[in-house]
């Protein structure tokens, strides 16, 4: 019985892989049956799996259950208990994924990392495939009597301006494309750790085409702090080669291609303007600026233990109120969020549950894992990924198959 339940808690775990791009409700349900079949699993014993915890992946489970733990600590002193309790009941995704994946290694259940990353891999592709062609429907419907349906410099200049069926949220049907183009990062990440690895030329040159797609559909996906991100992961993976002049050579290649959307994105063209001419930017705008100004008002009256999980909408709001503001956004900012919601210490637990996977990703010389901890951070800068499902379902797996993967690496290394 307990190697079925392993086959279909794995199984569970591939289709939520996959289907996990598309945001579909049935990705959640498969989540949890593959975390059942963990639980139920009859080997599954706290003692017996935290003996095999090597030294990323222990640290990352400590700091992630003790943030969760003062996330649900700070109901205490929120006068919003049944808000607060929702949020609880949602984050218990921080903690509960480390710990399945952890579990499900001691298991076996996890025996081949590299499949999950691949039907991870093909979910965003395919989905993005099916984004782009309820865009040309949508296109299609739009200008089906002009002379502009077949005109493609006008769709590209319309691209570039931010303003086609091919951009933004138009062309991320199913996931916000925040959160979306950080799915590519993390795609273009393990497909840059596999062409490093790679031998045959053939499979050099699809993962080549496979990074130059997903550079140009993040670039329609218009992130900001995607492309921001993108180059310091190209600076990451340069500096990881050792003398590999044609690897260098495509390093460079996809530094360019990088740099060159972003200097060319609508997006980030405005933030050079704006800033250049020192104009003041409309208020009733989803400006970031106002947005951490406020919350940073807030934070001064609660620096300590911050309003409590439950009151931080509640605290915005009345900040906003005050300021003549008719702003309905949270923080944009995790950081600011944790120190908001659960004060000094909810930060500093944030930041050290963070900053383990990059230090385990330069101790083991793992480039991936160094990457994708550079992403998630910098993302977290302009957006609340964990506390929504589309961050909190991708987030805590992602890193922690990363840090196995790196134990895996440095194990390779010290055999060699």
């Amino acid at each position: 019985m307990s190697e079925y339940i392993k086959i279909f808690s794995f199984g569970s775990l591939l289709l939520f892989l996959f289907l996990l791009p598309f945001g579909l409700t049935i990705a959640n349900v498969l989540l949890f049956v593959f975390i059942a079949g963990v639980l139920l699993n009859k080997k599954t014993y706290l003692c017996s799996f935290l003996k095999k915890l090597c030294g990323g992946e222990k640290y990352f489970l400590f700091f992630s259950a003790a943030y969760y733990f003062w996330c649900f600590l700070s109901l205490c002193w929120s006068d919003n208990c049944e808000r607060g309790l929702q949020l609880v009941g949602r984050y218990i995704l921080i903690l509960i994924l480390p710990f399945s994946f952890i579990s499900a290694k001691s298991n076996d259940i996890i025996k081949n990392v590299r499949l999950l990353n691949f039907a991870f891999i093909v979910g965003v592709l395919i989905s993005s495939f099916v984004c782009i062609y309820f865009s040309y429907l949508e296109y299609y419907e739009e200008f089906k009597d002009t002379e502009l349906l077949y005109d493609f410099y006008a769709i590209i200049v319309s691209i570039s301006k931010g303003n086609s069926f091919f951009s933004y949220t138009y062309i991320s049907h199913f996931i916000h494309p925040s959160y979306y183009s950080l799915y590519f990062l993390y795609t273009i990440i393990v497909i840059l750790s596999e062409l490093e690895n790679c031998t045959t030329v053939k499979y050099k040159v699809l993962c080549v085409i496979l990074i130059i797609y997903s550079l140009l559909f993040i670039y329609l996906l218009q992130s900001r702090s995607c492309f921001v991100t993108l180059i310091f992961i190209s600076i990451v993976f340069l500096l990881r080669l050792n003398n590999k002049h044609k690897m260098f050579i495509i390093g460079l290649f996809i530094l360019g291609l990088g740099s060159v959307l972003l200097i060319t994105h609508s997006r980030f063209r405005s933030i050079i303007y704006v800033n250049s001419n020192n104009i003041e930017l409309n208020v009733n705008q989803n400006n970031r600026s106002i947005i951490w100004h406020n919350a940073l008002q807030v934070i001064k009256d609660n620096p300590i233990l911050g309003v409590g999980i439950g009151d931080t909408d509640t605290e915005l709001e009345k900040q906003y109120q005050k300021n003549n503001l008719d702003f309905k956004y949270g923080t944009h900012n995790q950081y600011i969020y944790a120190q908001l919601s659960m004060g000094i210490v909810g930060l500093i637990l944030l930041l050290a549950m963070l900053l383990v996977p990059f230090y385990y990703g330069i101790k083991n010389r793992y480039f991936p894992l160094i990457g994708f901890s550079v992403a998630v951070m910098i993302n977290l800068l302009f957006e609340n990924m964990l506390t929504r499902n589309a961050g909190l379902m991708f987030i805590p797996w992602a890193t922690m198959l990363l840090l196995m993967m790196s134990e895996e690496k440095k194990k390779e290394i010290s055999n060699e």
